[in-house]
């Protein structure tokens, strides 16, 4: 059994000003950010697409709701339970960006709303993280009260990207150690496990004893192929809960959580979540001596971005949008900015969506629609680099939900409930109503 968790996400107002303070293409040893190049320097091998792009602004919510116990004798219920604790120190993450995104720190706010009340309460930032991951703490005091909730906003661009495949194939490996930051995302992390040796073992299954034959893109190229061939996902990615007053009748259903077993379970069963797709495929390029790191967000409806389609024509996400996971690797080439040690961007990959074109990947030697290359990532809001945040902080329930809380003196029993939505962002830069 799981240890408990809880999960619930929502978006509403803001407290405190997130000044992360680090620029989303800062990328480590080199600083290479994927804008474009300097002087003499080539162009980014990644492509910022100069038209589409939008501006979105994503409200996130995990609300707290207290346990409603029945009577067995005559199944009616007894009086919810309030979430209760002396004293509780909340998380949630705010990345400064990706290949895709920059988020505006400046703006972002994080708050925690009690009984319909906000808290004036100024956010802790944690950093040092994989990713690089920032998380927003906030310490709350002594609390009962019907429900609890996080909430963040977080303003955004993101845009459609594309890769120089040529020039990418190209870039041999890095002679020198990888920079600090850039080397924890070498190594394994909840749900990701690439230091298991069974990972390692599927690493020279796919790739051979000698990943170094094949140079940084190939090899990614290589790896990706054997998980799209290999995986078959199933399912939704979003764990429902039902829930009712009267035991056998259901009055509503809770977004709880985020369907994920982890990168070991994708490698044994080979099939499952499709968000696992992306947890092995990372922990594939970790244990082959790729940098490499899990995205996070939350794809737009086809309503949502005011379009008949899915975005990016994802059949998915026709209707009603879905959270969705890819993977990033760090290229690195020493033979740009020398003297600062080279040029390194994040790369791009979505087998998920690569793997919903065919159920087998297109030749290595080729450009992939996803690989790189994403005509629908402008209506994707990413939010994190882990599932379940990477400190001693737990959640209530089964599923991870990127969230954590260490609530004291123990954690009391809640019903939890994830909330996503997206507005464009206004142009004078301002938010709802009450952030």
């Amino acid at each position: 059994m799981r240890r408990a968790w809880a999960v619930l996400l929502g978006l509403a107002g803001a407290l405190g000003l997130l000044a992360i303070g680090v620029p989303a293409g800062a990328q480590g040893r080199g600083g290479g950010s994927g804008a474009g190049g300097a002087g003499d320097e080539p162009p980014p091998i990644l492509r910022a697409h100069p038209i589409d792009r939008r501006d979105w602004t994503l409200f996130c919510e995990v609300g707290l709701f207290g346990a409603q116990t029945r009577n067995f004798s005559n199944e009616f219920p007894t009086p919810t339970q309030p979430v209760a604790f002396d004293s509780a120190v909340f998380v949630f993450p705010v990345i400064a960006g990706t290949s895709m995104s920059r988020t505006d720190t400046d703006k972002a706010r994080v708050r925690i709303r009690v009984d319909g009340r906000v808290l004036d309460l100024t956010p802790r930032i944690l950093e040092g993280y994989q990713g690089p991951t920032r998380l927003a703490a906030l310490d709350v005091g002594e609390t009962r009260a019907l429900p609890v909730r996080l909430e963040a906003r977080l303003p955004m661009t993101c845009w459609d990207t594309s890769i120089d495949e040529k020039r990418a194939m190209g870039v041999p490996w890095p002679e020198k150690p990888w920079s600090p930051e850039i080397a924890l995302n070498l190594q394994p992390q909840l749900f990701v496990e690439s230091d298991h040796p069974e990972i390692r073992a599927l690493v020279e299954k796919w790739a051979g004893p000698d990943v170094r034959k094949y140079k940084p893109y190939e090899l990614a190229k290589v790896l990706a192929a054997a998980v799209i061939d290999y995986y078959q996902p199933n399912g939704g990615p979003i764990v429902i809960v039902p829930r009712g007053p009267i035991r056998g009748e259901v009055s509503g259903l809770l977004a709880s959580g985020l369907r994920v077993e982890g990168a070991l379970a994708a490698s044994r069963e080979g099939r499952g979540s499709p968000l696992d797709m992306s947890n092995l495929l990372t922990a594939l390029y970790r244990a082959a001596g790729l940098p490499a790191r899990v995205v996070v967000a939350y794809e737009l409806s086809g309503r949502d971005a005011g379009m008949d389609r899915g975005p990016g024509d994802n059949p998915d996400t026709r209707e009603r949008p879905q959270m969705k996971a890819w993977t990033e690797f760090y290229l690195l080439d020493e033979r740009v900015n020398p003297e600062k040690g080279g040029r390194g961007e994040w790369i791009p990959v979505d087998v998920q969506r690569q793997r919903q074109m065919s159920s087998r990947a297109p030749p290595t030697d080729r450009p992939w629609p996803y690989f790189g290359n994403n005509r629908g990532f402008r209506f994707t809001a990413p939010i994190a680099f882990h599932w379940h945040p990477p400190t001693v902080v737990t959640n209530a329930f089964e599923y991870p939900g990127l969230w954590g809380w260490l609530p004291l003196p123990a954690v009391p029993r809640t019903d939890t409930a994830l909330n996503f939505r997206v507005i464009g962002t206004p142009r004078g830069g301002g938010g709802e109503q009450g952030w």
